[in-house]
């Protein structure tokens, strides 16, 4: 497979469009300069989310028989073009966290998009463990939740119902799907499929071990972390309405 991909060239230009056509036509008031960047970057994201979530679904779903049966070697047309669009929009965001490095440098989205290009591209140029990369972009469904909280919150509406509606939701998503349905998903095809594995070389099955490992531990921290603020969010709230009565 040839690299540089030109799905994926298409994707960086798609997704910089997004940002150069959000930043023109969407201001929002209530933020700062600064906010500002990270608003349209956190718009953009979303717009990732939708549509590879979309993607996700349908290959995990509709193309299910492909992937599961022979999950070490299974893909499709879309699985590829899915992983190659991603792989673009990944490209896209450490461009744009270092160009604003000043605002949105965030180790641990750096170090989970680092890790994802290395396995992603290694998934496609080898043709291996295609469906185990998907789960992981199936992940991104829960990044509008994480997304709308940060909008809700710096725009002064942390206090609003819709934010713990919506904090709600992040937590449960981020514990249901990031940190149990796909791992566990992932550890069972590996071990149904550990002699078929270990038949891929010492350096990739280490490169997948060590990446998925680390991802797994981000988003584990991660859902710690929306747990705290849900919990300290639901007692603020109902200390305030004790003190309100």
């Amino acid at each position: 497979m040839n690299r540089f991909n030109s799905i994926e060239i298409i994707s960086i230009i798609f997704y910089t469009c997004n940002y150069l056509l959000f930043d023109k036509y969407l201001h929002n008031d209530k933020l700062n300069s600064k906010q500002q960047v990270e608003y349209i970057s956190r718009i953009v994201s979303n717009v990732n989310a939708v549509i590879t979530s979309i993607l996700a679904i349908y290959c995990l779903h509709f193309e299910k028989q492909v992937y599961f049966q022979t999950p070490m070697k299974g893909t499709t047309s879309i699985g590829i073009f899915l992983i190659q669009f991603i792989i673009g929009y990944m490209i896209y965001d450490l461009s744009l966290i270092f160009y604003f490095r000043s605002i949105l440098l965030d180790f641990g989205s750096l170090i989970h998009h680092a890790l994802t290009l290395i396995i992603f591209n290694l998934g496609l140029i080898s043709g291996n463990i295609n469906v185990i990369l998907i789960l992981f972009i199936l992940t991104e469904i829960t990044t509008p939740f994480v997304n709308y909280r940060w909008i809700l919150y710096n725009t002064g509406r942390k206090e609003n119902v819709v934010y713990l509606v919506n904090g709600a939701l992040m937590a449960i998503g981020f514990l249901v799907v990031r940190v149990l349905y796909v791992p566990i998903m992932v550890f069972s095809m590996l071990q149904k499929h550990h002699d078929e594995f270990q038949t891929l070389g010492a350096l990739e099955r280490n490169c997948y071990y060590f990446a998925l490992m680390i991802i797994n531990v981000l988003n584990a921290y991660w859902s710690y972390l929306i747990w705290k603020g849900f919990i300290k969010a639901i007692v603020g709230s109902f200390k305030s309405k004790i003190k309100s009565n």
